[in-house]
């Protein structure tokens, strides 16, 4: 049901797409004085389908970096461990066994 109970601007529609037809506007700028001042629109394909072929090498590292970033966690968890042992501490938690 549509509430009629707040009175509605007569540009508010207008209003609200001046922001996207100017943010519009700009990045097409953008784009097409980028193109130009790398060799223009046929240069900007090559170089873009390069881009294209390098996503798999960057999917493998991104890949390497994750297996990395657990092994790291598994290290420090053993680290902590036999601190935790060395230490005397049980569970490696002096606070659950009373202990300052």
């Amino acid at each position: 049901m549509i509430d009629r109970t707040t009175p509605r601007h007569p540009y508010q529609g207008i209003r609200a797409g001046f922001p996207e037809a100017g943010a519009t506007s700009i990045s097409g700028w953008l784009v097409s004085g980028v193109e130009e001042a790398n060799g223009g629109r046929q240069t900007a394909m090559e170089r873009g389908t390069i881009g294209d072929c390098l996503g798999g090498v960057s999917a493998v590292f991104s890949g390497l970096a994750l297996i990395l970033l657990a092994v790291t966690l598994l290290f420090q968890q053993r680290e902590l461990r036999m601190q935790a042992r060395w230490r005397g501490d049980g569970a490696g938690n002096s606070l659950s066994n009373g202990q300052n």
